[in-house]
């Protein structure tokens, strides 16, 4: 994809010299719990360079008041510090609190730090606070990392309603793909600081911090949510490491925005230019029949006019998608493409990188397994299907969709049936429901079926085998949020047959017990599941198991192998 040098891109390079951490997108509503949403490096990682400083990020309105951060070593299993006060700063913009050890650390030694919960501005109400494990590596982090920049950006609009105040706020949301990005201490320890150095409130000669977050995996982007920004947008970044050594940044790309409602969104995309011209001429089409029903009817009122238009078959449709294009073509080089929204960005204030919807929930599970109930937020527009939306992703990369990718439920007394389910790919899949839970295991690809990849809301893994077991190529997938007749699992019993083609019966039983369950001491989980804020919640997934004899040690339960005691 060209990419266009926006202004004051010099200017960047000045402003990342001395740049110590950038600003998140996140906004600093009071009304907004200070909660701690990531530790960089990540909870349980290994292989921390023995030079490294550490992080805990939290939200924007967080406010640091000298509450103490401590860490704790332990050598071949025994502790050998405990309690050791870290010195920390912190950056309000950013909300990073920042700990560099006062010793190296010891090659091999495990260590944990324990990061206090923090204040809101204008709120007495604490945050969360977290522990991260992590065992250090056995070199030092000597070199600046490399990046190639961002390589791509599209922009979208969206509507969500204002946690704080209940009204519709309207955001612009560009989402940006990712250049390689490499470091001698390791690319996972990496930390993406993206600036917007073009648009309509940026200064020519500096560059504005707007992303701070962990680098996302490869081949993963981010969205940055901005106000509404018409006009010629620019963006550039950097990844830090562990040590606070820079990349460059490489140029940045660039996208023109139009104002809305007239459209759904605009990339930057190769193609043909002839779009506008065929949708215009569609427009020009559909305003024809609307003067021949005039002449069949006499003088057509303004409002019987908007009446013909509308109910001339994908009349209105065209009519949008047309004027968008038209808007977006004014873009030039490039060729912007128009899309009709069918996903839309919902970012998630996630404690950590290990995080899902869980039926109309959503979870977030600590390296110790502990999960944490989270709001699950979804777009704020009526949901297109009825049932509902498909969210998938972590923190600022989560989206949802419509849920039109399967068959309804078709619905005879109380039993609902639906034809062609939802599974993993295209493969070859055999199904069942878990105590609410879809499980899936097989995936060998169809013969002569080009895969589409991964379908959203999925998370899989090889299958394990316990002893005597050949090793085989087959996967194990859950779906912690299938569709469910009236959206939810709550007194429904669902399996699955394949005695005429692929269906999922879910039938409505009373007695029927499963995650999501209200719980407390007397009402107890079913098998696997624990209580975690009143309701039963799945252990954090990790797909390996179809039998119990696939796991070595322990059951298999949800897709996952836990020790028999759990």
């Amino acid at each position: 994809m060209p990419r266009r040098r926006g202004p004051g891109f010099p200017a960047v390079l000045s402003s990342i010299a001395g740049l110590v951490v950038g600003a998140s997108d996140a906004r600093a509503d009071s009304c907004i719990a200070p909660n701690l949403l990531d530790t960089i490096p990540a909870d349980m990682s290994t292989g921390v360079p023995t030079n490294a400083s550490l992080f805990a990020q939290y939200q924007t309105n967080a406010q640091y008041e000298e509450q103490p951060v401590t860490m704790d070593q332990f050598h071949l299993g025994a502790e050998v510090v405990t309690g050791q006060a870290i010195p920390a700063t912190f950056d309000p913009t950013s909300g990073l609190l920042q700990i560099t050890p006062l010793a190296p650390l010891t090659p091999l030694d495990s260590y944990v730090v324990h990061w206090p919960a923090l204040t809101g501005i204008d709120t007495a109400s604490l945050g969360t606070s977290a522990e991260q494990h992590f065992t250090a590596g056995t070199i030092e982090d000597t070199q600046a990392p490399t990046f190639a920049g961002l390589s791509s950006v599209s922009w979208n609009v969206s509507r969500q309603t204002d946690s704080c105040t209940n009204d519709i706020d309207q955001r612009y949301v560009f989402s940006l793909g990712l250049g390689a990005a490499a470091d001698d201490g390791g690319r996972d320890f990496l930390t993406l600081l993206v600036f917007q150095t073009a648009g309509p409130d940026v200064d020519a000669d500096a560059a504005t911090p707007v992303l701070v977050q962990p680098i996302p995996p490869e081949g993963q982007g981010v969205t940055v949510s901005t106000d509404v920004q018409v006009g010629h947008v620019c963006f550039a970044a950097i990844v830090r490491d562990l040590t606070m050594k820079v990349s460059t940044s490489g140029p940045p790309v660039c996208v023109d925005t139009v104002s809305p409602p007239f459209f759904y969104s605009c990339g930057l995309s190769r193609g043909r230019g002839s779009g506008s011209a065929a949708l215009v001429a569609l427009v020009l089409a559909m305003m024809a029949s609307v003067r021949r029903a005039s002449k069949r009817t006499g003088r057509v009122s303004p409002r019987r006019r908007g009446e013909l238009l509308s109910a001339t078959p994908g009349a209105s449709l065209v009519a949008t998608i047309a004027l968008a294009s038209l808007a977006c073509g004014r873009q030039g080089a490039g060729s912007p493409s128009v899309e009709v929204a069918r996903r839309w960005p919902v970012p998630a204030a996630d404690i950590g990188s290990s995080c899902a919807d869980v039926g109309v929930r959503r979870l977030c599970w600590n390296g110790r397994g502990d999960a944490t109930d989270m709001r699950r937020e979804v777009p704020a527009v009526a949901a297109p299907t009825p049932l509902g939306f498909l969210c998938s992703g972590q923190g600022r990369a989560r989206t949802c969709e419509a849920r039109d990718g399967a068959g309804p439920f078709v619905c005879e007394g109380a039993t609902c049936t639906q034809r062609h389910p939802r599974q993993p790919d295209d493969g070859e899949w055999q199904c069942a429901d878990d105590s609410g839970i879809t499980v899936c295991v097989g995936g060998e690809p169809a013969s002569g079926v080009a895969s589409a990849g991964l379908a959203p809301g999925w998370i899989c893994g090889k299958r394990r085998h316990g002893p005597g077991h050949d090793l085989d190529a087959s996967r194990v997938c859950v779906d912690l949020a299938p569709d469910f007749p009236g959206g939810t699992a709550s007194g429904l019993r669902c399996t699955w047959s394949y005695d005429r083609g692929v269906e999922r019966i879910c039938v409505r039983d009373t007695e029927a017990h499963g995650i999501g369950d209200a719980c407390d001491d007397s009402r107890p989980c079913v098998v696997g599941a624990r209580c975690t804020a009143g309701w039963c919640a799945p252990p954090p997934p990790d797909p390996g198991c179809w039998l119990d004899a696939d796991c070595a040690d322990g059951v298999c339960r949800l897709g996952s192998c836990l020790m028999a005691e759990r």
